[in-house]
């Protein structure tokens, strides 16, 4: 499998995980493996501080690491190069109290594949480990959960996520795609036409709201039918434009979802054509894999005027974030709950 795709899979194991857990502060150490233990066939190591980490790290083979940035001797940061040099395929999530964003980036950039605030929150960092590998095969199998991508107008899925639910189409999950927009803005059929043909590139099953006007969006109306599409399909997931957008329909949109989707166990705010320079991912996929599939499927718009939905556009995207990561193509996104929302 091409390691690029690592960030979706969950590989099984009826083997014992081995896990390396770099934690000074026991009560976050406890609760971490407390967690990890109850949910699934776990070896944890603990190491306290830097030095013991990367010792660990260059004696043996582990199905996960989880780092704390702030740590005596070596920091976490040191320890996650350590990490990704001995160990390229190994996933790294780190753990920080820092709020600022550069010290994410930091930790993005040297080879982790998501990082958790502190407090930590059980179930988050189960939903996150779980993202990388198999917890312990303790629960019964269970299909795919379906996913619903919601953009406020036509492109904007193409943009942000497509290379995300390519991979959750071949995954054997459904997918749907919401347009709040519905049809052309401009009066013509170029829009809805191509919105179509992007979903059918996608393997999509492409739905439009109510016509988002100029002056503003049917903010009730696109909740209504938003909130029948999540009773209908039950999805495990809902991707959105970020609330860091220059755009009100776009940060309308991502209202409507965050509310909706209140009882949807992960909310997933990509990067659109009009995200602001406050946009923060805290996690970057690979989508080498996938990044032919999402430019065509951005192709569909090319006779419709849309400012940045082309396929340069995607490409820049895709390298820019690429130079926090170590993959050369990466699809940013932002874990809303992760940021308190």
């Amino acid at each position: 499998m091409p390691t690029e795709e690592r960030c979706f899979d969950v590989t099984a194991s009826h083997q014992r995980l081995r896990v390396l857990l770099v934690e000074d502060t026991m009560d976050d150490a406890l609760l971490v493996k407390t967690a990890l233990l109850q949910a699934g066939n776990f070896e944890i190591v603990l190491a306290q501080d830097g030095d013991q980490a990367i010792e660990a790290l260059a004696k043996g083979e582990w199905a996960l690491a989880l780092v704390d940035l702030n740590l005596p001797g070596q920091d976490g940061i040191e320890v996650i190069k350590e990490a990704a040099r001995l160990h390229p395929d190994l996933p790294v999530i780190a753990i920080t109290t820092y709020t600022g964003q550069v010290y994410h980036d930091q930790a993005f950039r040297v080879g982790a594949k998501y990082v958790l605030s502190k407090p930590l929150d059980k179930d988050e960092l189960l939903s996150r480990v779980s993202e990388f590998i198999e917890l312990g095969g303790t629960r019964e199998p269970t299909r795919p959960g379906s996913v619903i991508a919601v953009g406020a107008r036509p492109g904007d899925i193409e943009i942000g996520c497509a290379g995300s639910l390519i991979h959750h189409v071949e995954s054997g999950q459904d997918v749907t795609i919401l347009v709040i927009a519905g049809g052309s803005l401009d009066g013509s059929d170029c829009l809805s036409t191509a919105a179509q043909k992007a979903a059918d590139q996608l393997g999509g099953r492409l739905m439009f709201g109510d016509v988002v006007e100029p002056g503003g969006m049917n903010i009730r109306g696109a909740a209504k039918v938003l909130l029948g599409l999540i009773e209908e399909m039950k999805p495990s997931v809902i991707y959105m434009p970020s609330e860091n957008d220059r755009e009100q329909n776009r940060i309308n949109t991502f209202r409507v979802c965050t509310t909706a989707g209140s009882d949807v166990d992960q909310l997933l705010a990509y990067e659109g054509p009009t995200s602001s320079m406050e946009y923060k991912p805290t996690m970057l996929r690979p989508v080498s894999s996938y990044l032919k599939a999402k430019m065509d499927a951005v192709s569909a718009y090319e006779n419709c005027n849309l400012k940045n939905v082309s396929r340069d556009y995607v490409m820049a995207a895709a390298r820019y974030w690429s130079r926090f990561d170590d993959e050369p193509l990466v699809e940013p996104l932002e874990d809303v709950r992760a940021r308190g929302v």
